[in-house]
């Protein structure tokens, strides 16, 4: 014990002496080293050791608690040496040491007196006040983040850092300005309240303290979240375990930060997004990243940029060879999971927010994609390619034949075209089955009755996904079945759906010649709101119920009725 205390007085006496030569620093509620203690000058109400090392505990003891105040120095109490100079002078010739226990209400008292005194300097982001450091943020409570140990010892439940400090002797301090503050702390009777602060109030310190680290390529460690800032909104690298404690819902790999306090991150750098995160009061939004602005965001600049327009363009996570319309060369595995039918190389982008894209040129689909909301349609491309493509082939060939393989149909050519063949191992995109017998009605919204062969099969190279048929004979053999029968609505076949007649009724004898008809629309694959993992088929007509039984009227030609047919 004797050489420890030898030491200690030695240590001090030493470092007191240098100090002492120097000029007097007279910053209210300065905090420094001096020997084996960490001391917080508060004069003239004292001086508070804030920690000292280990070997200084085998000096005193009564163990020397960290917060015990320096109440005399060779029998001088520091009290009455109101200098820092002073006292200096007197620790660098002293041969005894006195302390004294605890008392955090004086501290609190003592450290507010003294940084009010530093009003006419900046007001920090961060100030130490010896029992408390606090991190201020503007119109919100303070958040801790250290609070002494004499102070811990006066709360039931643990204190961590984040968490935010609620209230002064039962005085809300929420929207407080940091002097009403420390004045409600200069006068401190002994009650504090403290609120759970969650991961906004983690990452209200930890954004601080990155702010200060130098910018790197790497992920980096805000609080218990790795951020990687290679792209806007950050992406989610690593989660550490203590997420669990303060985050109400699960966080994965992969997810993307969001909003701060509502503010989209999507055009902040790295810097202005933690200052965000240091003031984060309403909460954070985090969630898998919506690919719509990743679009968006290559759209505007492909925009900007400006020149020549190339053959192939990325696009977020797409990559479009430009056309009439564009094809998907690639996708992103992440994307593809968002579609109803996972989307493929060849597929053809078919709308963007409803507006169809298929007669729009690359500057009119950009300016589309750049006030994208995710809602981005396409088309099978297996069936679109071979239909062009085959078509082609079959013009390219030449003479005419009586019946010819356009993509997964064989077509016989009459007036109108009629299906003779369907290659079953290719699935149709059709809303309703499509059968042999069904005659070709429009292309593009073309009709096509009349046009001929070779007219019929440019259409079809110029196919762009708009395609209605007409029943055919199979259906008027259904007709002659129930010709005979009490009429109780159009002909039904439980795999094919048909819209209502314009009410004609059947009469014996020879069945009717103009016969209900449907139009097959190649169905969109759509995705709706993305961001929300939600796969939406955009709407398209609503079926129609049997009409229901109506007296016999004269026979009548029916009319065609049609479904919107995409562009």
């Amino acid at each position: 014990m004797g050489d420890d205390n030898q030491r200690m007085l030695r240590e001090v006496g030493d470092e007191a002496r240098q100090k002492s030569d120097q000029p007097d620093d007279t910053t209210p509620g300065l905090i420094e080293q001096l020997g084996p203690f960490l001391l917080h000058w508060l004069l003239p109400a004292g001086v508070v050791v804030l920690d000292c090392d280990a070997y200084i505990h085998s000096v005193f003891p009564p163990r020397l608690k960290p917060g015990s105040w320096l109440h005399k120095v060779d029998g001088f109490a520091t009290e009455s040496l109101a200098d820092r100079n002073i006292v200096l002078c007197k620790l660098a010739q002293c041969r005894e040491l006195h302390f004294i226990g605890p008392d955090h209400v004086k501290h609190t008292r003592a450290a507010a007196t003294a940084a009010l005194r530093k009003e006419d300097q900046a007001s920090p982001q961060v100030e130490d006040l010896g029992v408390f450091k606090l991190q201020w943020v503007d119109n919100f409570y303070p958040t801790i983040w250290k609070l002494h140990q004499t102070v811990l010892e006066t709360f039931s439940a643990p204190v961590n850092e984040g968490d935010v400090l609620r209230a002064i002797d039962d005085y809300d301090v929420i929207g407080c300005k940091r002097g009403e503050i420390l004045d409600l702390l200069a006068n401190y009777r002994g009650l504090l309240s403290l609120r759970h602060g969650g991961i906004e109030g983690i990452l209200r310190v930890n954004a601080l303290q990155a702010i200060g680290r130098t910018e790197s390529d790497d992920p980096e460690w805000v609080g218990p979240l790795q951020l990687s800032w290679k792209s806007m909104p950050p992406t989610i690298a690593a989660v550490a375990p203590s997420l669990h404690d303060v985050c109400p819902y699960p966080v994965q790999v992969g997810e993307s930060l969001h909003t701060i306090d509502g503010v989209d991150l999507a055009t902040f750098d790295r810097v202005s997004a933690l200052h965000l995160m240091a003031n984060v009061k309403e909460g954070i939004n985090i969630g898998r990243r919506p690919f719509k602005f990743d679009v968006a965001r290559a759209a505007y600049q492909a925009l900007r940029t400006g020149g020549a327009a190339p053959r192939a363009e990325s696009l977020g996570p797409f990559r479009f060879m430009w056309g009439c319309p564009p094809l998907l060369l690639e996708v992103e595995e992440s994307v593809r999971s968002n579609y109803s039918r996972p989307l493929n190389p060849g597929d053809s982008l078919s709308n963007i927010d409803g507006h169809a894209v298929a007669n729009l040129g690359r500057t009119e689909i950009l300016n589309l994609f750049a006030t994208c909301t995710g809602n981005i349609g396409f088309r099978d491309g297996t069936f679109d390619t071979r239909m062009r493509c085959d078509a082609e082939r079959v013009l390219e060939r030449g003479p005419s034949h009586d019946s010819d393989w356009v993509g997964p149909l064989r077509w016989k050519w009459d007036d109108p075209p009629e299906i003779v063949e369907i290659d079953p191992n290719v699935h149709l995109p059709f809303q309703q089955p499509v059968s042999v017998g069904d005659t070709l009605h429009s292309i593009c919204g073309r009709y096509v009755t009349g046009l001929g062969r070779v007219k019929v099969l440019e259409l079809m190279v110029q196919f762009n996904g708009g395609i209605q048929l007409r029943m055919g004979r199979r259906h008027q053999d259904i007709q002659r079945n129930v010709a005979s029968a009490p009429f109780t609505g159009p002909p039904q076949r439980p795999d094919v759906q048909h819209l209502p007649t314009a009410g004609a009724a059947p009469v014996r004898g020879e069945p009717q010649q103009a016969l209900p008809l449907f139009t097959g629309t190649l169905l969109q694959n759509v995705c709706d709101q993305p961001e929300q993992r939600q796969v939406n088929l955009r709407p398209n007509q609503t079926q129609s119920q049997p009409p229901q039984r109506q007296q016999p009227q004269p026979p009548q030609q029916q009319p065609w009725h049609s479904l919107p047919t995409p562009q």
